[in-house]
C-alpha cells in the first residue's frame, strides 16, 4: 500500500462510518507511516453539524472533528479509528 492508497482508504472509511451524521468537508490533515509496526496513521478532519435542539446553538459554527485512522500496510485493513488530540 502506498500513501495515496492509505489516504483514499481513510477518507472512504470516515465517510462511510459517519454517513448518517451528515459530515462534510473531509480533508487530509496528516499522514504517517510507522515502519516498525507496518501501519499507516492518517488524520482526517471534517465538519460535523451543530445539534439544533438548543436555540443557542444557532450562534455556533459547525465543529470540526479530527480522527486518526490506523491502517495495516500489509493487509490494507482498517485497524482503528480514534479522536486526534490537540487539533483545534
Amino acid at each position: 500500500m502506498d500513501m495515496k492508497e492509505a489516504v483514499r482508504a481513510a477518507k472512504l472509511y470516515v465517510a462511510e462510518i459517519y454517513a448518517d451524521e451528515g459530515v462534510s468537508d473531509l480533508l487530509l490533515e496528516e499522514v504517517e507511516f510507522e515502519p516498525n509496526q507496518k501501519v499507516w496513521r492518517v488524520t482526517i478532519g471534517f465538519q460535523r453539524p451543530v445539534v439544533r435542539d438548543n436555540p443557542m446553538s444557532i450562534a455556533f459554527p459547525p465543529r470540526r472533528s479530527y480522527k486518526v485512522i490506523t491502517i495495516s500496510d500489509e493487509q490494507s485493513k482498517i485497524l482503528s479509528l480514534r479522536e486526534r488530540e490537540g487539533m483545534h
